[in-house]
């Protein structure tokens, strides 16, 4: 394989997404409510695997396959903004308007962007370092433990993370009590308790109601231990600074 399509494959595999900033693109009047289409790279014209496409302001998101394709099915007609993105690349945005009759693929050219770190086999290294740890800290826990990585929560159609919790997590948020420091708890042996929350490995006051600020398509890893009592969310902002320096992980604290 050359140098270059090893790049372009390891660029795929980083899929390290924040909130980076994206270009906009308008597109005529489209017919049909299916939205489909591909992501590649605008400079070599390779697709890309592992890009996030999503509907700006729903609660509806994909990754693209092994062949750089999406499909995020039916949308009612009206205006949408469709934006991709990828680490190591600019995001893309493209507005349409979706009409009555077939559609045709939307066609995202992502454009490389210079990626600031010391190399890229480096960057996969420590990524795998730090999804080792967290899979070993999961499996050493005492306690049941559920992981949703970002493939689920992408995909997901809940609006916000109380509302994940709730139908896709299996976890039962109610109302807490006039002198918890959260307006949610969880509902365990029929009490109301609060259960320990972490963001990017850093406890947060006021538990539930942080975690709920998020959605889902904002976090690429959630962990829930013990049906809820402690719940490990992770941003695509933190994978990509463990990309940088791997750092140790807290203990869990339930058990």
């Amino acid at each position: 394989m050359s140098t270059r399509a090893l790049t372009r494959a390891l660029l795929a595999l980083l899929f390290l997404v924040g909130s980076p900033a994206w270009a906009q693109q308008s597109t005529p009047v489209r017919t049909g409510t299916g939205v489909y289409g591909f992501v590649f790279d605008a400079e070599s014209g390779v697709r890309l695997p592992g890009a996030r496409v999503r509907v700006d302001g729903l609660a509806r998101g994909t990754l693209t396959d092994s062949l750089g394709a999406f499909e995020l099915g039916s949308l009612p007609s009206g205006s949408y903004l469709i934006i991709a993105d990828q680490y190591g690349f600019e995001g893309l945005g493209i507005s349409v308007t979706l009409g009555a009759s077939a559609t045709d693929a939307l066609e995202f050219g992502l454009t490389p962007r210079p990626v600031m770190l010391e190399g890229l086999s480096v960057v996969s290294q420590r990524i795998e370092l730090m999804q080792t740890r967290l899979r070993s800290r999961r499996n050493a826990a005492a306690v049941s433990t559920r992981a949703f990585g970002q493939d689920q929560l992408v995909r997901s159609a809940s609006f916000d993370m109380i509302e994940f919790l709730r139908h896709e997590a299996l976890v039962n948020p109610v109302p807490c009590g006039r002198r918890a420091v959260s307006n949610f708890c969880i509902l365990r042996r029929g009490r109301s308790m609060q259960p320990r929350v972490f963001i990017d490995e850093a406890p947060v006051i006021g538990g539930l109601d942080q975690l709920g600020v998020y959605s889902p398509h904002e976090l690429y890893l959630v962990e829930v231990y013990s049906q809820g009592l402690e719940i490990r969310a992770y941003t695509h902002m933190f994978r990509e600074r463990m990309a940088r320096r791997p750092m140790a992980l807290i203990p869990i604290g339930v058990g």
